[in-house]
């Protein structure tokens, strides 16, 4: 079983260089594997990381011009030679067995296409979380779901930890461009989930990998209440784009804004009594709020209210 892994990045070199140096210690000792990083910034720094990592591992570097991760990670697809593709991101620590045991996971279950790990967060030195709310798992891509090796459900397979089988994207399934970052601070949230989630639905099995596993980088900034708020933001427009609300102002539901009007009001209230606590669950909910509004007022065509993820040539 040969290995493709695939990392889309945007301006964050130095981050990158640290993704790859975890890959260069993995332990691929009769492995076969290559690895595609696909430049989605047009950034000079970016092909140094990758000839510098071009010296311990089997890497190349491909050019997206066309903003946003699932521009980048599609612009890869037709490039694997492997059976297998396997996703991470430019700010994740691969561990030492990850390679292998997406690998082995993959042979133990012939009749699943798609695999998720373990990804952990590591939180920045000098910094600790915000107080839990259950937005945080989405924000920072959090998945725990235990220790046992099992089927589930296809939307809990995150992208910082994801492989799929290579057949997948030969029969002309892709990602859906319109969804994921795209160099805004506005996109869609959800981008390697609307794929996954469309390939359950048409017969395709997700398996858990608990011992695959990776560490998420979390930059203090995101720590920080406003980059949660945008966050909130973003999840809110998932939230609407999943149940069709598009149209125009006129078709915002009168609840949704009566639930911003309200959060809003008690974030405010929160401020003044200086309960930072219930600020920040407030302000979540406020802006998730609001994200389902401008994306109801302002979206014409929902990205998902055709087939979820383009199939070409299928």
């Amino acid at each position: 079983m040969r290995i493709s892994v695939i990392i889309a990045t945007r301006r964050r070199p130095h981050s990158l260089a640290e993704t790859l140096r975890s890959l260069a210690g993995a332990d691929t000792n009769g492995l076969d594997w290559e690895v595609l990083v696909v430049d989605n910034g047009s950034d000079p720094e970016v092909l140094r990381v990758i000839k510098d990592a071009a010296r311990t591992i089997p890497a190349r570097l491909l050019q997206e011009p066309t903003p946003g991760k699932n521009h980048a990670i599609n612009r890869a697809l037709p490039e694997v030679t492997g059976t297998l593709a396997a996703f991470t991101d430019d700010d994740v620590i691969v561990d030492r067995l990850w390679l292998r045991e997406l690998r082995d996971g993959a042979a133990r279950w012939p009749a699943a296409t798609m695999f998720g790990g373990r990804v952990r967060p590591r939180w920045p030195d000098g910094h600790v979380p915000p107080r839990a709310h259950e937005l945080f798992d989405h924000a920072f891509a959090v998945a725990e779901f235990g220790d046992v090796e099992q089927p589930y459900s296809a939307g809990y397979v995150y992208g910082p930890n994801m492989a799929i089988r290579a057949e997948v994207f030969q029969a002309g399934w892709r990602f859906n461009p319109a969804i994921g970052p795209d160099g805004t601070d506005r996109y869609i949230s959800g981008s390697e989930t609307s794929l996954t989630v469309a390939l359950q639905k048409h017969g395709h099995q997700a398996v858990y990998l608990p011992r695959a596993h990776v560490e998420h980088r979390i930059r203090p900034e995101q720590l920080r209440a406003d980059w949660l708020f945008g966050r909130a933001f973003r999840r809110g427009r998932t939230d609407a784009c999943q149940k069709g609300y598009e149209g125009g102002w006129r078709r915002v539901p009168r609840s949704m804004v009566s639930t911003a009007m309200r959060e809003y009001a008690a974030w405010w209230r929160c401020r003044i009594a200086r309960d930072e606590h219930g600020a920040l669950e407030h302000g979540i909910n406020y802006w998730r709020a609001r994200g389902a509004i401008y994306h109801c007022a302002t979206s014409t065509t929902s990205p998902v209210s055709s087939p979820l993820t383009p199939r070409f040539n299928a």
